[in-house]
């Protein structure tokens, strides 16, 4: 594994997530089965995967030791991927009678804390920070790029504006949440607020398509920061 492959991995990872998105809006009712719930699950813990494993391996390949302000920032990313694999994790458990069983004969604590908890709070609170710091590092990545990868860097500053536009939107969702958990913002999305999240989610999607097709195009990483 390397960066190469990890953003090939990223690249189907991300149009997986198109395909599940445009699929949600046009059949809502797809993955009301236990079964297709659970593979759905399983698909985005993989591509969560991905994204923690391009993470790594931009670190490796690209920032190498020093530039520690860099390197913390692309830690900062992982957190959202890692949070989600635990909660997708737990979706699969909650599906399956076998698996919350075993859970619970294992440990009853680990069942109640685990199964029964809410993490709406949190995974709001985790989607709200994880868009500030995709954008965050896309700001780095912009201003810290070889003047040499100059199609890079506008692929780069592409999804810099798509990730700000996306940092209003978890904002905003995430103030209204907070604010008021029982509006019917919170409790049922209006038609236009819903076409522009989705919007936001298209945008963002192809910008970091090409964003990562161009980077998969490079040969050598060695040179791609100042």
């Amino acid at each position: 594994m390397n960066l190469k492959k990890s953003s090939i991995l990223v690249i189907v990872g991300i149009i997986y997530s198109l395909l599940l998105k445009i699929s949600i809006l046009l059949y809502p009712g797809i993955f009301s089965h236990v079964f297709t719930s659970q593979i759905s699950y399983f698909f985005s813990i993989l591509t969560n995967i991905a994204i923690i494993l391009f993470g790594f391996y931009f670190i490796k390949e690209v920032i190498g030791q020093n530039r520690i302000h860099f390197k913390l920032t692309v830690l900062a990313t992982m957190i959202g991927p890692a949070f989600f694999i635990l909660i997708h994790l737990k979706d699969i458990i909650r599906l399956s009678p076998k698996l919350s069983l075993k859970l619970y004969d294992f440990s009853p604590y680990l069942y109640n804390v685990i199964l029964t908890g809410n993490s709406r709070p949190s995974t709001q609170l985790i989607l709200w920070l994880s868009s500030i710091f995709i954008c965050y590092f896309f700001y780095t990545l912009h201003n810290q790029l070889n003047g040499n990868y100059n199609v890079l860097k506008k692929a780069t500053f592409l999804v810099l504006i798509s990730s700000a536009l996306n940092v209003l939107h978890r904002t905003f969702a995430f103030i209204t949440y907070l604010f008021f958990p029982n509006s019917s913002l919170i409790t049922s999305t209006p038609t236009v607020l819903l076409l522009l999240s989705f919007s936001i989610f298209l945008l963002l999607s192809f910008t970091l398509l090409i964003f990562f097709w161009r980077l998969y195009k490079i040969k050598k990483y060695t040179n791609l920061i100042t």
